[in-house]
């Protein structure tokens, strides 16, 4: 490009070389005057998506109402503690492990420790009390680039063992109408310090078991545990979930609401090519199936044509 060029062309906005940086996920801290309860009730919306039954999802939760007290004030000590998040999931630091007391008095059958697996650890007090006090021990190691996966594992370990030890003593035709059940295992899951890596798989867990969106996640835990942590990429991790998680109901809901309104449609249209050409899709009027919008129009409006260099006039 000659110098004549050069001056003829400016740029339309800044710009930078390096990658673009995420968005700023902000969750407003949430206030409260006294004493307050928030109550949460066990959700059987995304019970495909946890790969679980009706009933399966009753036996796990005892379908009991979970009550989160907030507490005006927070000691600093506290922080060495493990506290109750649901009445079968108590949140805290390894270290608990140790105060076997404890342990035998809260009767865990279960420990998750959460490593991250940049340089997972050997936890020799754990597998100690595991071995002395019967409970079994698992470990779920987190990449913090990478978290969804062990999303997936958590969700798998907790309710997998609250089935093993619930199932036998539960009815198969338990349901949300029959009253609460006590539960019968109780898991403690924890992370070195107990405030950073456990509890976004604990939020994780209460947003597909108790329908939480990931704001109220963070809120229901951390006003059982005010010292947890999360930080830019446990944010976003739990926003994809929930996008995820929403996308999931969505199809299914999709699937469930219209399977038997096209009866034979879908028999006759099985073997015709359903993908749209660009003609017809901008042809399309602008419809929506349970929320959903069967035409894309809508969201190339409104955008301003933009022109990353302007040349200039003489």
């Amino acid at each position: 490009m000659d110098g004549s060029a050069k001056r003829a062309v400016v740029r339309s906005a800044p710009y930078s070389f390096r990658a673009p940086s995420p968005p700023i996920i902000h969750i407003p801290l949430q206030q409260h005057s006294g004493v307050e309860k928030h109550s949460i009730a066990p959700s059987y919306r995304l019970v495909k998506f946890a790969q679980l039954s009706d009933d399966e999802v009753a036996i796990i939760t005892g379908n009991r109402t979970q009550t989160a007290q907030y507490r005006e004030a927070w000691l600093y000590e506290w922080r060495r503690d493990a506290h109750s998040i649901l009445d079968f999931i108590y949140l805290g630091p390894t270290s608990v492990v140790r105060d076997e007391k404890y342990m035998q008095r809260e009767a865990f059958s279960m420990m998750i420790i959460v490593r991250d697996a940049r340089a997972p650890r050997d936890y020799p007090s754990a597998r100690a009390a595991s071995a002395r006090l019967g409970i079994s021990q698992v470990y779920i190691d987190v990449n913090p680039d990478n978290q969804l996966p062990s999303f997936y594992k958590m969700i798998n370990q907790v309710n997998n063992h609250l089935l093993a030890v619930n199932g036998p003593q539960a009815s198969a035709s338990d349901d949300a109408s029959q009253p609460a059940r006590t539960p019968m295992g109780k898991i403690l899951v924890t992370c070195d310090s107990g405030n950073d890596l456990s509890p976004t798989l604990v939020a994780a867990y209460l947003m597909v078991m108790y329908g939480l969106s990931f704001q109220s996640g963070f809120g229901y835990v951390t006003s059982q545990r005010f010292c947890c942590v999360f930080d830019a990429k446990s944010k976003e991790a739990l926003r994809t979930w929930q996008d995820l998680l929403e996308a999931s109901a969505a199809v299914a809901r999709h699937s469930q609401h219209h399977a038997a309104a096209l009866g034979p449609a879908i028999h006759n249209k099985a073997n015709e090519n359903t993908k749209r050409r660009l003609d017809t899709m901008l042809s399309e009027e602008k419809t929506f199936v349970d929320c959903w919008p069967v035409g894309d129009c809508e969201r190339f409006e409104g955008r301003p044509t933009f022109v990353p260099f302007m040349e200039l006039d003489g």
